[in-house]
Formats: C-alpha cells, structure tokens, sequence
C-alpha cells in the first residue's frame, strides 16, 4: 500500500522538527526549498535524510505529484519563509491550509496591524517607508515619543531598532542597510516604524482547528538593554495559561489568531500587556522558533509539536493542553568581542548534571570569534531546563551563567 504524503515548505529550524514526528505515524515527507539563500545556521537545521524527496522549486513538486499520482494528506509551514508558499500548495493540492487571500497578514508585518486594526483589535500605529528619502519625510511627521524601527520581513529581532526621541529615529536611519539579505534569505526592501509599547512581552503559542484556537503554551520574556540595544533576550520563563490573571491575554490573542485568518495549524505569537492592555506585536503561522518546541514538550501535554501533526492530520480530537512542569530558556549575553576556547569536559558535564538540566546549545566553534549580543542571532549559547521546584529552576540557571561566564564574560 503506497503511503500518504506530507508536504513541508522549508522545513529549517524546528521545522526540522516536524518531519520525524509525522514518520513515526507512518506517513512519507517531501520537503520543498522556497528560497535557497537563506542563512547558513539555517540550512543547518535542514536534515535531508528524513525525507523521500527534496525539491527546490513548487514547480518540481507539483510535477512530480501529477506524475506519480502521490495522495498529499497535507501541507505544512516548517518556518517563517515558507508561510506563502505552504498556503498556496495547501490551495491547490486542496488540503487544509489557510487562504492565500490573507496570505499577507501573516507574512508582512504592517498588513498584520492593518488587519487587527479592521477587526476592531488594539494594534501599534505603523507606517512602511521603502527609501531613505521617505523615512526622513515621514519623521518629520510623527508626534516626539519613542519608536522602533524595524524591517518588514525580519526575524530573531534581526534588524530592531530603538529610537527615545525623533531626532535618534533619525540618526537610526544611517544604520539602515536597504537591499540587505535577511536570515531568512529574504531582501529588505521595506522597513516599519512603529510607536514603542512599553509593558512586560509575552510569547502566546497555539494551534488552530478549523478556526478554533487551543493555547498551546504561554511564556514572558525577559529582555534586557544592554551592548546598545534594548531588544537582547536573556530569558524565557512558561508559564500556566489557565491562570485567571492571563485570561485578558490569551483571548486577545485568539481574536488576533481569527483577525489574521489563521485558520489551521500552528500559531507564535508576541503580546506586549500595556497599561490599556494588550496589544500584539506581530505573530506567525508557524512553530515557535529555536528550542521551544522540546521544552513545551517537557511541561506542557499535549504539546504544541503534537498538537500541530494532529491538527493538519486530524488524527484525534483535540484536547486542552495542562501545564505539567515549569520551565525556562536562559540565553547567554557576550559583553564583549572575544574568541571561543571550547568548553572543558569539566564544565560540559557540570552543566548536564543539573537537576532540571534539559539541553543546551553552544553556537560557537573552538577558535571562533564572537561579538557583543545585540539580539538573538548574537546570542552565543543558551540552555533549557524544566522541573516543578521554582527554587530549583533558578538555582540551576545561575549555575549556569556562573560557567558560561568564563567563557563569554555573562553576568552571572
């Protein structure tokens, strides 16, 4: 009996994630590259063994499924840059998918505002600017206050930047570099200036079953201001979305998931809570990025992974996900240039001890050179750990930034 297949559109990051997952259920996967430019880290994440075919244009794809008469169970997003063209093989290989008509307000990140802002949603004032001629004019214009300046197709905060006052929004244009190639291996042609919000962030993780939007995960980040800029991640704490305090949250953040025609699969989304509530940054139809997936696997179940192979598959009826465990990233920040050692056995082994140890990563390779951590794609390591012992979380984290402290001069 020949298998059915699964489409996924650039499966990097954890996307990479996905493949394994719908295997072990007895499907065969094809991936299918929009865009062979993106970064290196990225195409890293691509393992090439865990599918039957891999095709580098859609064209290829669809040949090849007209020509072998393969059964497409469904087609899936594996990360950011494949969102557009997941949605259109969705459409016309005619399984679930979301509609290429609002394909746009989950890819640009003005469109996305415009479209809560249609629904009657609290939104961030944004306006595009394509040239460094109209970004001038139009500073001219805005009320003095703070603003972030940011590209338009960004990602990993790749790009952010934060002006107090007019006058630094200005001097943040020099910085600007028009027609750069992204991570994502996407050109920047368009860059938004936004009104800073100011309030705690949170990151709101769902998946959505025909329009009905289940609460995978909730987390608060912590962000600090350091090396310039004021967007370099130091942590992720998972918290428990049933608590009555984030109900205001987590329902603005369904109606953000309806507004932007989300209407199957996963959704990462970013809520500042402002004094007059919550508003949402900007979201995107896919998985959260970096290692989140395999913590919210270690707290949550069912887990947002799982969730997302049974929603496109629809395997079982959906259930609500319980908070088993807590949990939290700690993201390690480079104050200075420097050149990697390698980490000693010692140390290695110090860190996987841990009681509520669960992974880590190190970014860097022995001999190479790092930076000061402006945002996450300078973010030389990071480790995850999950337990239900609060104290024990935080004892382990400072162990950790003690040891990574000899490396990359954190602050423990």
């Amino acid at each position: 009996m020949n298998p059915e297949w699964v489409v996924i559109v650039d499966p990097f990051s954890t996307g990479a994630l996905l493949a394994p997952e719908i295997k072990a259920l007895g499907y065969a996967c094809v991936a299918v590259i929009s865009n062979d430019q993106v970064s290196p880290a990225l195409r890293k994440s691509f393992n090439a063994d865990d599918f039957e075919h891999t095709f580098h244009s859609s064209e290829d794809c669809q040949r090849w499924v007209h020509d072998s008469g393969a059964t497409i169970a469904a087609v899936m997003a594996g990360s950011e840059v494949g969102v557009a063209l997941a949605d259109r093989l969705a459409s016309e290989f005619g399984t679930r998918g979301n509609s290429v008509e609002t394909t746009d307000h989950r890819r640009n990140k003005q469109a996305m505002q415009a479209a809560l802002a249609k629904h009657g949603l609290a939104h961030i004032k944004t306006w595009s600017v394509q040239s460094d001629a109209e970004a001038r004019a139009l500073v001219q214009t805005l009320d003095e206050g703070a603003y972030v300046l940011k590209p338009a197709n960004s990602a990993a905060t790749e790009g952010v930047m934060f002006a107090d006052t007019c006058a630094e929004l200005l001097e943040r244009l020099d910085d600007i570099k028009w027609g750069a190639t992204n991570c994502l291996g996407e050109v920047v042609s368009t860059y938004l200036v936004q009104e800073f919000l100011s309030g705690p962030e949170y990151v709101i993780d769902m998946v959505s079953v025909d329009g009905d939007c289940i609460i995978s995960s909730l987390a608060v980040y912590d962000k600090v201001h350091c090396n310039g800029s004021r967007f370099v991640y130091n942590g992720l704490h998972l918290l428990n979305p049933d608590a009555l305090q984030y109900s205001a949250l987590t329902s603005y953040a369904r109606d953000c998931a309806q507004a932007l025609g989300i209407q199957v699969g996963p959704i990462h989304m970013e809520v500042i809570d402002t004094p007059r509530g919550p508003v949402m940054i900007e979201a995107g139809a896919r998985l959260h990025g970096g290692i989140a997936p395999r913590l919210i696997r270690d707290c949550y179940s069912p887990d947002l992974l799982s969730l997302t192979v049974d929603c496109y598959l629809d395997r079982t009826q959906i259930t609500h996900p319980v908070q088993k465990a807590e949990g939290r990233i700690v993201f390690v920040i480079a104050h200075q240039h420097g050149e990697y050692p390698g980490i000693s056995a010692g140390d290695d082994a110090a860190i996987r001890a841990l009681p509520s140890y669960r992974g880590h990563d190190i970014w860097q390779t022995v001999g190479s050179s790092y930076e000061p951590t402006t945002d996450l794609l300078s973010c030389p390591a990071l480790c995850w750990f999950a337990s239900d012992d609060a104290e024990q979380l935080s004892r382990d984290e400072q162990a950790f930034r003690s040891i990574m402290a000899r490396y990359f001069g954190d602050k423990p």
